[in-house]
């Protein structure tokens, strides 16, 4: 019975590398040639990794948020543990910031396809002694090969979104063979907890550590060449300026409509507004434009010239985050309308009131902390989003409150990549 399970094991792994190697030869033509990775990039990807080290700590961090997620446990690893770090990413701009981040700390490579031939001669160049994965990244025959080998893999910061969720329960059967080759998995809440044991984890490998993008954006600073840049040209002296981050189709057109209300009621305010996808700024533009308003984009500003307006649109990219550091209000998108909300984590770093929407379910724990700890305002509509701004406006003593209370809220995951580090030296 043993035997005819391992055959069949072994077929279906077989059919597994037939349908990767498959898909691999249908897309990757278009991946190369729209330039999202380059040719020595795609060596990597197939196994060609010259590194040919004794032994190391092996950390995958898929794209440019997990090579910021991982910043502080790298380094912890870095220190304590007495083995060369290499870092692997699977995205072209991931791979750009680890080597800007990491330089002289890690070795850097591309991730190699999920494909048995492919990784056998990955894991023969890269030896390592544990694989660390950040998030929830589930390869199935790297972990197999690794298993077999006594290879430990641990996941970190793991989480399971409702969509994952959904699609994993419908391929149970090979998920729950891929979660029990991990031999610890550290994830953000109880919640996740027990979504990977609907899936077939053992429990006894989970581990509540806490969600590490607490530890990343708690160390933000803003530099004051930045402040000073943008404060003459944006004109921000004797006004509020509201920065209304990572919005999507139907907030713009809500918080255009706040903006013109409290305009309308003499606020002295300017905003901006950042939309998640860039390429919707035209899009943004008519909405603009059919309630009388007229915005600058902030790639037309003068250098040199204070801008005539206080209406502006986000129209670069890696801007945001030092945008919410020197706004007085910040508003977080994606969270009105039902996409599941952003995170609001770097707006608090820098100390400010921080409103979104009620749909948060991608970043539940991050707003129950924001709420509980009093630094966040949760709306519903236009109408209450208008209401907790005026708030701010007017309200001093409340402003200062929930300025002060943005600390509490890194109290709660501070320990988190500590926490992870435990977990990982416990394997080893």
């Amino acid at each position: 019975m043993k035997v005819l399970k391992n055959i069949i094991k072994e077929c279906l792994f077989l059919i597994y590398d037939l349908i990767f190697l498959t898909v691999i030869i249908l897309y990757l033509p278009v991946y190369f040639f729209k330039g999202k990775i380059t040719a020595e990039g795609l060596k990597q990807k197939f196994g060609f990794i010259h590194l040919s080290l004794q032994s190391s700590v092996w950390l995958h961090a898929v794209s440019v948020g997990e090579v910021m997620l991982i910043e502080e446990l790298a380094g912890q690893i870095s220190e304590s543990m007495k083995l060369p770090l290499v870092i692997s990413v699977t995205t072209l701009t991931g791979y750009e910031l680890a080597c800007k981040k990491y330089s002289g700390k890690a070795k850097i490579f591309y991730f190699p396809f999920d494909i048995t031939a492919i990784l056998l001669k990955a894991i023969k160049s890269i030896n390592p002694k544990i694989l660390i994965v950040a998030e929830t990244e589930i390869w199935p025959n790297l972990f197999r090969l690794l298993n077999e080998k006594n290879i430990p893999v641990v996941l970190v910061n793991g989480r399971i979104s409702d969509k994952a969720y959904k699609r994993y329960m419908k391929v149970k059967w090979f998920i729950r063979y891929s979660l029990n080759k991990i031999a610890a998995l550290g994830v953000q809440n109880e919640d996740y907890k027990d979504r990977f044991i609907s899936l077939g984890c053992k429990p006894n490998r989970l581990f509540v550590t806490g969600n590490m993008k607490f530890c990343t954006a708690r160390n933000l600073t803003l530099s004051d060449d930045f402040k000073t840049k943008y404060a003459g040209i944006l004109g921000v002296h004797d006004k509020s300026f509201i920065v209304a981050g990572s919005t999507h189709q139907g907030e713009e057109e809500i918080l255009l409509k706040v903006y013109k209300r409290l305009k309308d009621n003499n606020r002295k305010i300017k905003m901006l507004i950042a939309p998640r996808h860039v390429n919707r700024i035209n899009d943004i533009l008519n909405v603009s434009a059919s309630l009388g308003l007229i915005p600058k984009l902030i790639s037309e500003l003068s250098m040199n010239v204070s801008a005539d307006a206080d209406l502006f649109f986000l129209d670069t990219i890696g801007e945001l985050s030092k945008f919410y550091g020197f706004c007085d209000i910040c508003f977080v998108g994606g969270s009105i309308v039902p996409y599941g909300g952003h995170n609001i984590l770097e707006p608090l770093a820098y100390n400010k009131p921080v409103i979104f929407g009620s749909n948060m379910r991608n970043f539940q724990d991050i707003a129950e902390a924001a709420l509980s700890s009093g630094a966040g305002i949760s709306v519903e509509d236009e109408a209450t989003l208008y209401e907790a701004i005026e708030c701010l406006l007017t309200d001093s003593l409340r402003y200062t409150q929930l300025c002060e209370n943005a600390r509490k809220v890194f109290e709660k995951g501070a320990e988190s990549s500590k926490k992870n580090l435990e977990l990982i030296k416990s394997v080893i």
